[in-house]
């Protein structure tokens, strides 16, 4: 009844749960955009997110409130996060999730991709025209991936 709106005969307060979902969702976001905070880096090194440009967020034993909330509040932050690939350098072709299929590349792979390849970044696959290097590609890959690339 508190939270309904005045003319309702409410106090027009907002939902307190509503509020810290909020609140969680701006720290994932923070989590992943504002790397340069203090709180930021202890929380990544406390759960071993350190070299991840967007972290796994998963729940664990014997965790921080704050990590709880972040966990709670992850599922809703995923969907609207977009990678910015830029020149490629950071990104990690096989194993970072930077397609809108949410996941990652080596799970779609057709046939053994060598251990050579796996650790390529996205610039690595992009010619010297700054084209997809598809033929290099499509040994290992379906072709409705290649389109999505």
């Amino acid at each position: 009844m508190v939270c309904q709106p005045k003319e309702h005969g409410g106090l027009g307060l907002r939902s307190m749960r509503n509020v810290n979902t909020t609140y969680m969702m701006k720290n994932c976001w923070s989590l992943i955009t504002k790397s340069h905070k203090l709180w930021v880096q202890v929380v990544r090194s406390k759960y071993n997110y350190l070299d991840k440009i967007i972290p796994r967020v998963t729940k664990r034993s014997k965790i921080s409130n704050l990590w709880q909330g972040i966990c709670a509040a992850w599922s809703l932050v995923v969907p609207h996060i977009q990678w910015r690939v830029k020149n490629g350098q950071t990104i990690q072709f096989w194993y970072d999730v930077w397609l809108p299929t949410q996941t990652a590349i080596i799970q779609k792979a057709l046939t053994f991709v060598p251990p050579v390849e796996l650790f390529e970044s996205v610039r690595d696959y992009i010619t010297d025209t700054r084209e997809w290097n598809i033929e290099r590609l499509q040994v290992w890959l379906p072709s409705e991936m290649l389109e999505t690339i």
